[in-house]
C-alpha cells in the first residue's frame, strides 16, 4: 500500500474503522471491497464537481452526495468560462469565485450577450459562486489541508529585495517546518551550506514572520533517510510555530528516547490530528461544528454503545488543545462525548500501534540549537520491533544549602559511565551554580535525573534560588523548554523523567521491609553504608569551617541516591511493564495502572469499533463488590501442610467465562452466580478474553525463550518480561472494577469473583469429603494436611491434588509444602517452615519479625 502512497496512520485507522479481522486468511472479498473503500476515503479523499448544475435540481444533487458519501460542489464551467471571457474582453468587473460581477460597458453587449449575463446572474443569486473556484479551494484547504507560505526577503514589508510585495506563494501541508519550505524554495538548499546562512533572510509563514533555521552545513547534508530502533522514554507534542498567533499553531508529536547501540534520540512526526467522538450528534451541533473553522471535519460512523450499535460522529481538530472547550460545546448540545480524555500524545501511540520499542524510518537533521539529544529525526513512517532495554543514562544530584538565607553552597552530582559512578560538584556565586547545572544536564544529556527526597526539597530550592539569581527559566528538558510541578511527586520535563528515589523506595517498600524512609537508613540496609557525619543543623558553621567537608557529604547523598535506584530495579521492572503495556517509560513509572489497561484496552476497542467511553468522576456513591472468599482460619501449630494456588485465577475465569462489558446480554447463555448473563465465545468474543489470552500465549513463548536462553544477562531479561505480563494481567480485575474506571461495569467485576468464590469453595467441600483437614484458603490459594506425614508423599498428595481440581482452563499448581505452619486464628497471618522447594526457608505472612518502633538492640 506504500507503494500507492498510503501512509501507515492511513491503513492503521482504515482497519480500526472497518473492524477487519486480525487474521488476514479470514478476509472475504466484501471485507477487501470495505477496506478498499476506506482506504480511499482517508487515502484518496475526492470532491465531486457537479458540472452542468444549472441544469438540474437542488435535490438532484443532495441525492448525489448522499449516494457517494462525497463532498458534491455543484459548478457550471460554461457559465465561469463565459465570466472570465467577459472579464478579459473589459465588459464586466468579476473576481473568480465571487457571487456577483459589475456591469462595465452594457452599450457594448449584444442582445444574447445581455440576455445570457443576465441568466449567469441569477444562477450566482441562487449558488452562490459558479463553483469552480470553491471546488479549487476545498479540495487544497480542506482536503489536502495545504497552507499558503510567503517566502521573502523583508519580513517588516514582506518584499523581495526589489521591493515586490509577497512575490512568491507556495502550497505546503500543514504543520511543515522551515526546513520543508526551504526545499521548495530552493532545491540548491539541500547541498549548499552557503545559501543558509546568508544572514538577515526571513521566511513569512502563512501570515506570521519567522527567522530561517540558522544552521550548520552538516545539518543539511544530514538531511537524508535513516532508520533506528528506539525505546520510547517520554511521549509529547510541541506547537509549530513555536510562537505567534494560537490560530495558526499545529501539533507536533515529539518522542524522545534511546536507540538500540545506546544514542539518545528525539523524533518528529507532524499532520497527526486529534480527534474524539460524539454520540447521535444532532443537526444543530453538526450545523455549529461544520461552520466552526477549529473542526476540520465531522465523519459519520458507527459504534457499539451500551451495547448496541449507535449512530456516532469522529470531531477531527486542527489543535489538541482545543478538545476539552469542544467536548463541553457537544456536551451543551445534548450529545455525549467519547474518547475526549485521551492525551494527545497517547491517542497517537495507540492510533499508530506503537509499542515501548519501534523502528522508525525518516528523515535525520540536526538538533543542533533544537535538541540536546546525539540525534533527531523527522519520522516517516514506523514499524514494530523487539523490545530491548537501553543503557539509560541516570543523573543524580543533592544540593546543599544555607540554614539562615536559603543560598546554594554546592550541588553534587553523580551518574555512571562506562560502568564506573563519576562525581562532579558545582560551587561557586548561585548564578553560576545554577547555570553550571543546567549545561551539564545539557552535556550530560540524562534520561532520568533523580535524588533523595528531591520532589519535597532540592527541585522546590532549585527553583525558588534560581528566581534570586535572576534565572526564571529553567531549561533541563530536552527541547531547552523550562519544567513544571504536575502535582505529589510529577514534574513535567519534556524528554527526561524526573524521578524521587524516595518514591521509588516507598514503591517498593513492602518488599524491602523498610522501618525507615531516610537516605542514611535505606543506603545501610541496602547497600551496607550511609550518609557521611555532619550536623545538618550547622550546615551554615560547617561550610564555613570546612567546605571540603561538605562537598564529600554532598556529593555522597548524590552517590548514594543512584546506587540505591539502581539496587532496588525499579527502572528495569518499569522498563519491563511498558514493554508488554506498549507505554513511553514515564507513562508507566510515573503514571496510574488504568494507563496501562488503557493502552491495551483502547486499541482493541478502537479496532472493534466499540465506543471508548471517558473516564468517570471519583466520588459518590460506589456499588461495592463482594470481594473473593476467605476460609476461617483456626489458631494452631499445623504439620505437614500444602498450599495450592490457581495459575492466574480470574484472567483464566475471564477466558473461560467470556467476561466482558462487550458481552454482557440477557440473551446470553452463561450465567455468572450473580445472575449476570454473558454472551458464549461462539456468539460473540469479549475483548478482554481475547485480550488476555494472547498476554497469557505472549508470557508462554517469553517463558520458553527464557529457559532456552543460555546467556544470563538475556534470561533475566526474559524472566523480567514474562512478570510483567503477569503483573499486567493480573491488573485488569483491579482496573475493571475500580468505580472511576471508563469500561468499569460492576456486573463484570462482581461475576469475576462469584466464580472464583464458587470454585474455591467446591475444592474446600472436594477435599473435606475426602476427609481431609482444609487449614486455611484465601481467594486463590487453598491449604490443607497432607493424610500422610513427609515430604515424598505430601508432595506426591499435592500434585495429584493439583492436577485433580484443574479444569479447563483453570489450572493449579504447588506452591509449597510447609514442615509446620503456625497462626492465631486471624487471615493473611501465617508463619511456617518450608519443607518445598527451599528446605528450611521461614515463610512469614502477616507478621512483624520486630515492631518497626522498637529501637535498635
Amino acid at each position: 500500500l506504500t507503494g500507492l502512497g498510503f501512509t501507515e496512520m492511513q491503513v492503521h485507522s482504515a482497519l480500526r474503522d472497518t473492524a477487519m479481522d486480525p487474521k488476514m486468511a479470514r478476509w472475504t472479498p466484501d471485507d477487501l471491497f470495505r477496506l478498499a473503500r476506506t482506504l480511499q476515503h482517508r487515502g484518496k479523499p475526492m470532491i465531486l464537481a457537479a458540472n452542468k448544475a444549472d441544469m438540474v435540481s437542488r435535490e438532484a444533487l443532495q441525492s448525489l452526495s448522499k449516494a457517494t458519501g462525497y463532498t458534491v460542489v455543484p459548478t457550471s464551467a460554461e457559465y465561469e468560462l463565459a465570466l472570465r471571457r467577459a472579464a478579459s474582453a473589459g465588459l464586466i468587473a468579476y473576481e473568480p469565485g465571487g457571487s456577483s460581477f459589475e456591469l462595465l460597458h452594457p452599450e457594448k453587449l449584444t442582445a444574447a450577450q445581455e440576455k445570457g449575463l443576465e441568466k449567469i446572474r441569477a444562477f450566482l443569486r441562487e449558488r452562490g459562486s459558479t463553483g469552480v473556484q470553491q471546488c479549487i479551494e476545498e479540495a487544497v484547504f480542506k482536503l489536502l489541508d495545504l497552507i499558503v507560505v510567503y517566502p521573502v526577503e523583508d519580513e517588516h514589508h514582506w518584499t523581495d529585495k526589489s521591493g515586490n510585495i509577497l512575490p512568491d506563494a507556495f502550497l505546503v501541508p500543514r504543520g511543515s517546518t522551515a526546513v520543508d519550505v526551504a526545499f521548495k524554495v530552493h532545491t540548491d538548499l539541500v547541498t549548499t551550506s552557503s545559501a543558509l546562512s546568508t544572514p538577515g533572510r526571513k521566511w513569512s509563514w502563512a501570515g506570521t514572520t519567522r527567522s530561517k533555521m540558522a544552521t550548520s552545513s552538516r545539518s543539511w547534508r544530514r538531511c537524508e533517510m535513516a532508520s533506528y530502533d528506539v525505546r520510547i522514554i517520554t511521549a509529547s507534542y510541541r506547537r509549530e510555530p513555536r510562537t505567534g498567533p494560537e490560530q495558526v499553531q499545529l501539533p507536533i508529536i515529539q518522542l524522545f528516547g534511546r536507540t538500540r547501540d545506546g544514542q539518545s534520540i528525539t523524533i518528529e512526526y507532524s499532520g497527526f490530528q486529534p480527534y474524539f467522538f460524539v454520540v447521535e450528534p444532532p443537526q444543530s451541533l453538526r450545523g455549529a461544528f461544520g461552520r466552526d473553522s477549529q473542526v476540520v471535519k465531522l465523519e459519520d460512523v458507527t459504534l457499539q454503545f451500551e451495547g448496541k450499535p449507535t449512530p456516532c460522529a469522529r470531531v477531527v481538530l486542527r489543535q489538541p488543545w482545543k478538545t476539552p472547550e469542544y467536548r463541553e460545546k457537544a456536551r451543551r448540545y445534548g450529545s455525549t462525548p467519547l474518547e475526549a480524555d485521551i492525551p494527545f500524545q497517547h491517542r497517537f501511540i495507540y492510533d499508530m500501534d506503537l509499542g515501548a520499542a519501534v523502528r522508525v524510518h525518516g528523515k535525520e537533521a540536526d538538533p543542533a540549537g533544537k535538541y540536546t539529544t546525539d540525534l533527531f529525526l523527522i519520522a516517516e513512517r514506523f514499524e514494530a520491533c523487539d523490545p530491548f532495554r537501553p543503557a539509560l543514562r541516570v543523573l543524580s544530584f543533592d544540593i546543599e544549602n544555607s540554614i539562615q538565607d536559603g543560598h546554594i553552597f554546592c550541588i553534587g552530582i553523580a551518574y555512571r559511565e562506562a560502568g564506573e559512578i563519576k562525581t562532579v560538584v558545582l560551587q561557586g556565586s548561585e548564578r553560576e551554580i545554577v547555570e553550571g547545572f543546567v549545561k551539564l544536564v545539557h552535556e550530560l544529556d540524562p534520561d532520568i535525573i533523580s535524588g533523595y527526597n528531591i520532589d519535597g526539597y532540592d527541585l522546590p530550592v532549585l527553583i525558588d534560588r534560581a528566581a534570586k539569581a535572576g534565572i526564571p527559566r529553567l531549561q533541563l528538558a530536552r527541547d531547552f523548554s523550562d519544567f513544571f510541578h504536575l502535582g505529589e511527586r510529577f514534574w513535567r520535563v519534556d524528554g527526561r523523567i524526573l524521578t524521587d528515589v524516595w518514591w521509588a523506595v516507598r514503591a517498593e517498600r513492602l518488599s524491602l521491609h523498610m522501618k525507615q524512609e531516610t537516605l542514611d537508613y535505606v543506603g545501610r540496609q541496602l547497600l551496607g553504608e550511609g550518609k557521611h557525619e555532619l550536623s545538618r543543623r550547622h550546615i551554615d558553621e560547617e561550610w564555613a569551617k570546612d567546605r571540603e567537608k561538605v562537598i564529600r557529604y554532598c556529593l555522597n547523598d548524590a552517590d548514594l541516591s543512584l546506587r540505591i535506584l539502581e539496587k532496588i530495579g525499579r527502572i528495569e521492572k518499569t522498563l519491563d511493564l511498558a514493554a508488554v503495556s506498549k507505554l513511553p517509560l514515564e507513562d508507566v513509572l510515573h503514571g496510574r495502572t488504568s494507563n496501562l489497561i488503557d493502552s491495551i484496552l483502547i486499541r482493541a476497542a478502537d479496532r472493534a469499533l466499540v465506543a471508548v467511553p471517558m473516564m468517570k468522576m471519583r466520588g459518590g456513591r460506589v456499588e461495592q463488590i463482594e470481594g473473593g472468599y476467605v476460609h476461617s482460619l483456626q489458631p494452631g501449630l499445623y504439620e505437614w501442610v500444602i498450599s495450592l494456588d490457581f495459575r492466574a485465577m480470574y484472567p483464566s475465569l475471564i477466558i473461560e467465562n467470556n467476561i466482558c462489558f462487550t458481552t454482557v446480554s440477557p440473551q446470553g447463555t452463561i450465567e455468572s452466580p450473580t445472575g449476570a448473563k454473558f454472551l458464549s465465545a461462539d456468539v460473540k468474543k469479549g475483548l478482554l478474553p481475547v485480550i488476555l489470552a494472547s498476554l497469557m500465549k505472549d508470557r508462554e513463548d517469553v517463558r520458553t525463550k527464557m529457559r532456552g536462553a543460555t546467556d544470563p544477562e538475556m534470561r533475566e531479561f526474559y524472566d523480567g518480561l514474562q512478570a510483567a505480563i503477569k503483573v499486567l494481567m493480573n491488573a485488569f480485575y483491579g482496573v475493571l472494577a475500580s468505580s472511576f474506571y471508563r469500561f468499569n461495569d460492576p456486573k463484570v467485576g462482581a461475576s469475576i469473583t462469584a466464580f472464583a468464590r464458587e470454585r474455591i469453595k467446591g475444592i474446600i467441600s472436594e477435599l473435606e469429603a475426602d476427609g481431609v483437614k482444609v487449614v486455611y484458603a484465601d481467594t486463590d490459594s487453598v491449604f490443607f494436611q497432607s493424610p500422610t506425614p513427609g515430604l515424598e508423599s505430601s508432595l506426591e498428595f499435592a500434585r495429584k491434588t493439583a492436577e485433580r481440581f484443574s479444569r479447563g482452563r483453570i489450572s493449579m499448581e504447588v506452591d509449597k509444602v510447609y514442615r509446620s505452619l503456625f497462626s492465631h486464628g486471624r487471615k493473611k497471618r501465617y508463619a511456617g517452615k518450608v519443607a518445598w522447594p527451599t528446605e528450611g526457608e521461614i515463610m512469614v505472612r502477616g507478621y512483624e519479625i520486630r515492631r518497626t518502633d522498637a529501637f535498635d538492640l
